[in-house]
């Protein structure tokens, strides 16, 4: 986690980079060519990242698969428990939460999902890192299978903004 702001903590963010020089160089001028392509691309890569992350969270799976740690007994008997519609690990009471989850890009390679509010990021935190009594439930990043997905989306979208034809 980095802290960005006195009121942000930017969790997740997409640089798209390569391993390699000639490509790292041919990758810069194509994007110093078509900015406002890369632009586009990353900011719709990145609004696909937050939009897996809410999507897998309500549906109670980590980012890698397999579900969250379930609820405690206590919380099982709590009022709070008994109002809520799912009755699985969701970390979804009020919507706070992850509707405070927005993306923007940050100059030509990084897309950046983060927590508009400080409050809404802490809270974030606790439930991702398992602060205090809190189990850790890991539910603010991106999966390799998601990562893939885009990595794909962003070179889709990348040639259809700047034309470039495969």
């Amino acid at each position: 986690y980095a802290l960005t702001s006195p009121c942000q903590i930017m969790i997740a963010s997409i640089n798209i980079t390569s391993n390699s020089i000639k490509l790292e160089n041919k990758f810069s001028k194509i994007i110093n060519k078509f900015p406002r392509a890369a632009k586009k691309a990353l900011a719709r890569a990145a609004i696909f990242g937050r939009q897996q992350i809410v999507r897998k969270t309500k549906r109670g799976e980590k980012p890698s698969g397999g579900a969250f740690a379930r609820y405690s007994e206590m919380y099982k008997k709590s009022d709070q428990f008994k109002n809520k519609k799912n009755k699985f690990v969701d970390l979804f009471y009020s919507g706070q939460m992850l509707g405070d989850i927005s993306t923007r890009v940050i100059g030509r390679s990084t897309g950046e999902i983060f927590f508009l509010r400080n409050a809404e990021a802490q809270k974030a935190f606790g439930h991702h890192t398992g602060v205090g009594r809190l189990p850790e439930r890991p539910f603010f990043s991106i999966g390799r299978v998601d990562r893939k997905k885009m990595v794909r989306r962003f070179e889709k979208d990348f040639r259809r903004f700047s034309g470039i034809k495969r």
